[in-house]
């Protein structure tokens, strides 16, 4: 499930939706992400809404420690038939993840993000969030990891002028090369 961004206009706070991701480590303590997604539902009429993010992941210890950290920084833009580049967002999340013997491997990451859709508009077409994305990998295999994450975020909506909790359940499927 996605999050909507302005959902009283949407009418909901999420809508059903898929993403797909591509990550690259360039060295044991640094990677970066590019993701794509694609909302299922649509706000106005014969609109089709998706969007693409980069981040980074710096690790700020060595993988042999018993619990990993990693700073991940995040730029953002969404998209829509009718406009290029509708909305932007940057955030930082604190993310670990647990020691595990098992295929079970736990994770967690906090952060916060604020989003824009135009910096020379209004000042209220913005919005600030504070996220808790709990999750759970699930090796399958040599190549093959299943994903479960418990995405959770209060957003302070300036645009609708409204405060929410949000809460987005997510399974996900990786191939590793």
């Amino acid at each position: 499930m996605l999050q909507e961004t302005v959902p009283q206009k949407a009418d909901r706070f999420l809508t059903p939706g898929f993403s797909a991701s591509i990550a690259y480590g360039f060295t044991n303590s640094l990677s970066l992400q590019a993701k794509g997604w694609m909302g299922l539902q649509e706000v106005e009429s014969n609109s089709t809404r998706f969007g693409l993010s980069l981040s980074g992941l710096i690790y700020l210890n060595d993988s042999a420690k018993s619990i990993r950290a990693a700073l991940i920084p995040c730029f953002g833009m969404t998209f829509d038939d009718n406009n290029f580049g509708d909305g932007k967002g940057v955030g930082i999340w604190f993310a670990a993840w647990f020691p595990t013997e098992t295929n079970f491997k736990p994770y967690c990451a906090i952060g916060t993000a604020f989003g824009w859709e135009d910096l020379e508009g209004p000042i209220e077409d913005f919005g600030l969030g504070i996220f808790l994305n709990p999750g759970l990998t699930v090796e399958s295999g040599k190549y093959i990891e299943w994903n479960l994450e418990l995405s959770s975020s209060l957003i302070f909506n300036r645009y609708e002028n409204s405060t929410y909790f949000v809460f987005a359940p997510s399974i996900g499927i990786g191939i590793k090369f």
